[in-house]
């Protein structure tokens, strides 16, 4: 039988896969990049079994609400992660210049200079497949009924793992 821990981390994982996927029907996911940032945690000390979920800390604010126009302009890691992802996406800008790099240099300026100043598509609700400034990626994922079901799944993953067993035992004397 599976140990305690390695349930709740199959639980967890579960659970940050169906976000991911979520995000992935909404194309939210163009470079594969922040579902990589997710990572499970699972610890037990004696009197503790600490599970939980971990990513990026502006991984739920850029998938609910987009990111907003930057007051400074930023430190060029706009700039940097779209030339990353025009590169990962085999995007080829067309223009003036002949050379890839000088031409893939324009494009993520161009682009990352347009979010400094406008803040992104969702950030606007100007895209379709979100509704009213939020893409509802985690927040509609996180709700009543899929909370209980995590409840409730994790309950019963204690009691067959830990408190069964404990039973068992007391039998057998």
């Amino acid at each position: 039988m599976k140990k305690t821990e390695d349930l709740i981390y199959d639980l967890l994982d579960g659970f940050s896969k169906d976000i991911i996927q979520r995000a992935n029907e909404k194309k939210q996911n163009v470079s594969n990049k922040i579902p990589k940032s997710f990572k499970v945690e699972v610890n037990r000390t004696p009197a503790i079994l600490k599970g939980r979920l971990v990513a990026w800390e502006w991984v739920i604010p850029a998938w609910e609400t987009g990111r907003g126009p930057t007051k400074k302009g930023g430190d060029g890691a706009l700039f940097r992660g779209i030339r990353r992802w025009l590169v990962a996406k085999n995007i080829k800008p067309k223009g003036k210049y002949k050379d890839e790099n000088k031409a893939l240099d324009s494009a993520a300026y161009v682009i990352s200079q347009k979010i400094h100043k406008e803040g992104t598509a969702l950030w606007n609700s100007r895209d379709s497949r979100f509704s009213g400034n939020r893409s509802m990626t985690i927040s509609d994922f996180i709700n009543d009924k899929n909370i209980n079901t995590f409840i409730k799944q994790f309950s019963e993953l204690i009691v067959k793992a830990e408190i069964t067993p404990l039973l068992d035992f007391r039998t057998t004397i």
